[in-house]
């Protein structure tokens, strides 16, 4: 069985001799040829560079124009030669304000951290949880099995009016306080006020643990109370 002459060619078209250039080519680099007088190094459906770093491996993501981002995919090495298997490109989601890694898998979108877990398929309730909140970190001890519900709370981030610093936590200039609050699908099921802000972070922190355990967003009130 012939093979394309161009090194690392990954293209599963059929190869042909090609006169001009007195080489074998797949199809895909002899179009090239044809239509633009060279090969390209990468295209859109070149798959990713993998870079082994020992016990994680780094996924190049690249864009349209198959310049790599300044972001990559990280992944227990492994899960190397699964995910070497496909395409593997980068997809911004505003409304968690996360970076995903998805692939085109039988015609489904599947992402990275879907096909880490084997979860893809399984309906909606059945979802993975990125412990540090990083979509793009995809190793195996980063991620959990959640429920739907679970994997919201934990999506929780800081709106941009937050003042704080802390989830959950204002100043009410009218009573002169520090609120800590708390609410599920609409419903405040926490409130309380407080004379410092440390106690009212400590309440919500506290409420978080009860209403949600591990899936609790505020996993280090240090850092909007500006401790190290």
């Amino acid at each position: 069985m012939k093979k394309c002459d161009i090194e690392g060619c990954q293209y599963k078209t059929r190869v042909t001799f090609h006169r001009k250039s007195g080489q074998n080519l797949c199809d895909t680099h002899r179009q090239q040829l044809i239509k633009y007088g060279k090969v390209f190094e990468r295209t859109r459906a070149t798959r990713n560079e993998i870079i082994n770093c020992g016990e994680f491996a780094e996924i190049i993501l690249y864009r349209k124009n198959n310049t790599p981002h300044n972001v990559r995919a990280v992944i227990d090495a492994g899960d190397i030669e699964r995910c070497r298997n496909h395409k593997w490109s980068l997809v911004n989601k505003p409304k968690n304000r996360t970076l995903y890694a998805f692939s085109k898998i039988d015609g489904k979108t599947i992402y990275l951290h879907q096909y880490i877990l084997g979860t893809y398929g399984k309906g909606k309730y059945v979802q993975v949880d990125h412990i540090d909140g990083n979509g793009l970190m995809c190793s195996r001890g980063n991620l959990r099995v959640c429920t739907q519900q679970q994997n919201i709370y934990h999506q929780v981030r800081l709106r941009k009016d937050n003042k704080s610093g802390i989830l959950g936590v204002s100043f009410d200039n009218k009573n002169k306080k520090w609120i800590s609050q708390l609410a599920i699908k609409g419903k405040n099921v926490h409130m309380k006020y407080f004379d410092t802000k440390e106690e009212a972070a400590q309440s919500r922190r506290d409420a978080e643990l009860f209403y949600f355990g591990e899936f609790c967003p505020n996993t280090d009130i240090n850092k909007g109370l500006g401790v190290d």
